[in-house]
């Protein structure tokens, strides 16, 4: 399996009070993060839950320490108790990548990936993430070593998880590093292509006619030029 890429010098950590001046976020609060396209309206994207669970938080009174922070989405649920800002779609890496490095959590609810680019962007920036242990999550978070893998559709144990997140990141530095060792190690773009290219290179080698010369590209037959229209 070769998974999806991020180029992770784009998406690298920021400064976090810097980015939260250009964004005009407070900088005496935890940011919880979230977002994706037609993040409050795509059903597969697990608003729902990330709302139940945000309320449990309020419940428990984190309401004056944090600020919910939502991208893909000009407006959405307010949480009663919480600061939940709405900031719109954003289309380019700069942005993104300043938006992730003001967050101390990046929380991906989803209910079905296949391997989403946001956890992987936001732990290229340092942000640990906390989701739900289904799909492509699997493969990305490291549960409660650079995230939090919460039960499959419980908004209860997100809650958990974003907690642990927070809680965690101010007593460990190291949590912040640990996401973006796993960003760089596993998922930079430059490594993934490399992949691709080994692949490629053994599929070829092994339709290799036998008793062609070492190293001699493989070239389709006349009848197969025609038919790709080489």
């Amino acid at each position: 399996v070769i998974p999806n890429g991020v180029d992770t010098r784009r998406f690298a950590p920021l400064d976090q009070q810097v980015a939260r001046l250009v964004w005009g976020l407070p900088k005496d609060k935890l940011i919880i993060m979230y977002g994706a396209i037609n993040s409050t309206t795509d059903p597969r994207k697990g608003y729902d839950y990330l709302c139940r669970a945000l309320r449990m938080l309020a419940e428990r009174g984190w309401g004056e320490r944090v600020c919910v922070v939502v991208f893909g989405a000009v407006s959405g649920e307010s949480i009663h108790g919480l600061d939940v800002r709405y900031v719109g779609r954003l289309s380019d890496t700069v942005s993104l990548a300043t938006l992730y490095s003001c967050a101390d959590v990046m929380v991906v609810p989803s209910t079905e990936e296949n391997f989403a680019k946001t956890p992987i962007e936001a732990m290229a920036c340092g942000v640990p993430v906390a989701a739900f242990a289904n799909t492509g999550q699997l493969d990305i978070v490291g549960h409660k070593l650079d995230g939090y893998l919460a039960e499959n559709l419980s908004a209860e144990d997100l809650a958990r998880g974003i907690e642990w997140c927070l809680e965690t990141g101010a007593a460990d530095a190291g949590l912040r590093l640990r996401a973006r060792a796993k960003a760089v190690g596993s998922f930079d773009i430059r490594t993934i292509a490399q992949r691709y290219v080994a692949h490629y290179q053994l599929l070829l080698g092994a339709r290799q006619p036998a008793g062609a010369p070492a190293g001699e590209p493989l070239r389709p037959a006349p009848a197969e030029r025609t038919r790709v229209g080489l």
